[in-house]
């Protein structure tokens, strides 16, 4: 589906697979990326085994364009 895990500009590892984070006590700000999708920031301790589950929401498609008129409406003046 090509989402990605990235620290800050580094990617990380792909969204399907394991991503490994140096062990720590300090929060590690990740974001989740996918063509399409709005991103995901997350926070993490990476002291321990961790698995998540994320849901990306769908970006927002481009308006349709408004007040464009048929050609067979045309004005022919």
């Amino acid at each position: 589906n090509g989402a990605r895990v990235l620290r800050g500009e580094d990617v990380l590892g792909d969204a399907h697979e394991p991503v490994l984070l140096p062990f720590g006590k300090a929060p590690m700000e990740l974001t989740v990326t996918a063509p399409g999708y709005e991103p995901l920031s997350l926070s993490v301790v990476p002291d321990h085994e961790l698995e998540s589950d994320v849901k990306l929401k769908r970006r927002a498609g481009r308006p349709k364009s408004v007040g464009t008129i048929p050609s067979d409406l045309e004005s022919p003046f």
